[in-house]
């Protein structure tokens, strides 16, 4: 390799600073629900416990994108 620069499948020189996965995984952006899908993997927390964090970042994600739709309310 040359000082930073790699060669890509055909041999051509490639900066490492326009490669796709040069951000390092720790500065990557998560979203709340792949936090809690990572949870539920590592056995962190219950499947009742996901279905139950799930509906609500799904109700907050329904209220900010879609305010004018309401859940129904029972009398």
């Amino acid at each position: 390799m040359c000082g930073g620069h790699s060669r890509d499948y055909f041999g051509h020189h490639m900066s490492t600073m326009s490669m796709p996965f040069s951000i390092p995984v720790e500065e990557r952006k998560t979203s709340p629900i792949d936090v809690l899908n990572e949870r539920l993997a590592r056995g962190e927390i219950t499947v009742e416990e996901y279905q139950r964090m799930r509906a609500v970042l799904d109700d907050q994600y329904r209220t900010k994108h879609s305010p004018h739709i309401r859940k129904p309310t029972t009398a």
